[in-house]
């Protein structure tokens, strides 16, 4: 699964700083799935990697580095959703919203 192209999901929007901008920067994912689990892979382009903001933290700290997160409305309804995150670290964060 990690062969294929990246979906083309169009334009993405920043959250932080400016929540609904535009983000200038490419970003590719890829989804792959089995009879367990659905997995993400993110491969997210930068023009100055130096500033990227990382640290090696306890999970569930890391909001004042940079990250990436994908939220999930499992039940379809836009009430509620799963959101996770990661830092370039692959230090993990995770928040229900209901």
């Amino acid at each position: 699964a990690w062969q294929s192209e990246p979906l083309p999901l169009g334009d993405w929007v920043s959250y932080n700083p400016l929540r609904g901008g535009r983000a200038d920067l490419r970003t590719d994912v890829r989804i792959a799935y089995d009879d367990r689990y659905i997995y993400f892979a993110f491969h997210c382009f930068d023009n100055e990697p130096d500033k990227i903001r990382t640290t090696i933290t306890r999970r569930d700290t890391a909001f004042n580095d940079d990250w990436i997160a994908l939220s999930l409305d499992s039940a379809g309804t836009g009430q509620t959703a799963y959101h996770l995150f990661v830092n370039p670290s692959g230090i993990q964060m995770d928040a229900l919203n209901t």
